[in-house]
């Protein structure tokens, strides 16, 4: 009997723990929910042997007057409009009125598609796509789709490779 009020203590703080909090809760339902903003920081691209690596700085805004934790980010880019790499990235906590950062990258293999008649030393263009998976304050799960675009600089051959 004793080690069964034990267990139903402990399922209660347990409840008790991970419902959030009224400040939270109460925020949410004053202020409402803002979707976040997306942008591009920086794009760099690579040679690594056969292939070109591009990297992304993500940033996520939160405009919410409460935190917001994005769980994942699932993304696909696309050079010179020719599919190039996809994948998903873990998410990070982000403050209220606050920037979350990840970097999303990728490998392209050097005779796909998406890099060819690309110049070394030249900009090529990159579309960003993707869904952002965060949870609410309010215990509510929210899937923001965001697509943007942007430019890298085409890395020229290693000197050491030749």
């Amino acid at each position: 009997m004793l080690a069964r009020m034990v267990r139903a203590y402990a399922l209660c703080a347990a409840l008790v723990a991970s419902a959030p909090s009224c400040t939270d809760l109460y925020s949410v339902a004053t202020h409402g929910f803002a979707v976040p903003t997306t942008a591009t920081r920086n794009a760099t691209g690579s040679l690594v042997g056969n292939q070109l690596r591009i990297a992304l700085d993500f940033q996520a805004h939160n405009p919410n007057d409460y935190p917001l934790t994005v769980t994942s980010v699932d993304y696909d880019v696309h050079v010179q409009e020719q599919p190039a790499f996809s994948g998903t990235q873990p998410g990070v906590s982000v403050g209220e009125h606050a920037d979350g950062e990840l970097r999303l990258s990728g490998a392209i293999p050097r005779n796909a598609p998406a890099l060819a008649n690309l110049t070394p030393g030249q900009r090529a263009p990159f579309v960003l796509s993707g869904t952002i998976h965060l949870d609410t304050p309010a215990g509510v799960a929210v899937d923001v789709e965001f697509s943007m675009g942007g430019t890298f600089v085409v890395p020229g051959p290693n000197p050491n490779e030749r």
